[in-house]
């Protein structure tokens, strides 16, 4: 039995193998396929002393850390981590963009 299945699964595979004929589907397929780019995610850490760090033009703060064990932070204007500690001694963030290849 499993011999009967396994041979109907290589008739149907070979039977699926040709492209056939060019359809207008398939060219728009193919088309799409060319020039669409898939997005990957590109991203930097950057740090700076004292209580704030800004990303790099283009990036977002994706995390923020803060010196001191202060846990306490915020994103402000969508490009720069605040740390909301007294006299911070340094600021980090993990900045992201995407990224088309």
């Amino acid at each position: 039995m499993k011999l009967y299945v396994l041979a109907l699964l290589l008739l149907l595979g070979l039977a699926n193998a040709h492209d056939g004929p060019c359809t207008l589907e398939k060219a728009v397929k193919n088309t799409v396929n060319q020039c669409c780019q898939r997005p990957t995610l590109d991203c930097t850490t950057v740090s700076s002393p004292g209580s704030e760090v800004s990303c790099p033009y283009g990036f977002v703060p994706t995390s923020c850390s803060c010196g001191m064990g202060c846990g306490s932070w915020d994103i402000k204007s969508s490009s720069q981590c605040h740390c909301q500690c007294a006299k911070m001694d340094w600021t980090a963030a993990v900045c992201c963009r995407n990224k088309f290849e």
